[in-house]
């Protein structure tokens, strides 16, 4: 039995079911079926995969490419003037220079920096600072805390000094906005600083360390020896660096 709505007659029931009949026919040869359809337009407006964030550099690792320790493994050398200010000399002798964390190297000033904003050297400058105790140069390095936390810090290996590296970047951050160096990172508080080591512990090599690892010092570093009476010291410094620094 036929139930038929008013305004609709039997011919006209017969085309929709015919045509209902035909949609389904097609469906079939497609190899479609409603609910593969739905599925699709499911797998169609999925949100996209998101990947975890991966770092720059990998602390410590001479193969990675933007690690400090990578470039001090190729040859590159670096003249600290203070945090965030120094002159980088790649091995082929050219040298960019670094102010305030800004290199004025062509990926800097030309591209805006290719790894974030910012150029490699600045990505190692970042990694590296004057130690504030005795005058050498602090690292950026991992640690394990005792409740399994890995942290970052810079680790001086001269005097042991470490300092947490986000009140390094915090440091930084007032560096950035205009605040004055801290003196004891500039290079004569730095000479100033490994003098200091040297009255305290009686070991010369806080001294050494600092002009091994910045010649450019040197000049700096005799010239307070002899203020501070030492001028053995100084002498053997003058000699070795050649520093035209007459020493009485």
């Amino acid at each position: 039995m036929m139930l038929l709505w008013p305004g609709i007659d039997s011919s006209s029931e017969v085309a929709i079911q015919k045509a209902r009949q035909g949609q389904n026919s097609r469906r079939a040869n497609n190899g479609l079926d409603t609910s593969t359809v739905e599925a699709k337009a499911t797998l169609g407006t999925s949100a996209p995969e998101v990947k975890p964030k991966q770092p720059l550099f990998v602390v410590g690792d001479a193969e990675a490419k933007l690690s400090i320790a990578s470039a001090m493994k190729l040859g590159y050398r670096f003249v600290l003037g203070g945090d965030g200010d120094a002159a980088v000399t790649n091995p082929d002798g050219r040298t960019y220079h670094i102010h305030r964390f800004l290199c004025d190297c062509p990926d800097k000033l030309g591209r805006g920096g290719s790894y974030t904003g910012r150029c490699k050297h600045e990505v190692w400058i970042s990694q590296i600072r004057p130690c504030d105790m005795c005058g050498g140069f602090m690292l950026l390095g991992e640690f394990r805390t005792a409740f399994g936390e890995t942290l970052r810090r810079f680790e001086c290996d001269t005097c042991g000094n470490a300092r947490d590296a986000d009140l390094v970047r915090q440091e930084r951050k007032a560096l950035k906005e205009g605040q004055p160096q801290g003196e004891a990172l500039t290079p004569e508080g730095r000479c100033a600083q490994a003098i200091v080591w040297l009255d305290a512990w009686g070991r010369t090599r806080y001294v050494w360390n600092v002009v091994t690892q910045s010649p450019e010092l040197a000049p700096t570093m005799v010239r307070l020896l002899v203020d501070a009476g030492k001028d053995i010291l100084a002498a053997q410094i003058a000699q070795r660096y050649r520093t035209g620094v007459k020493v009485a």
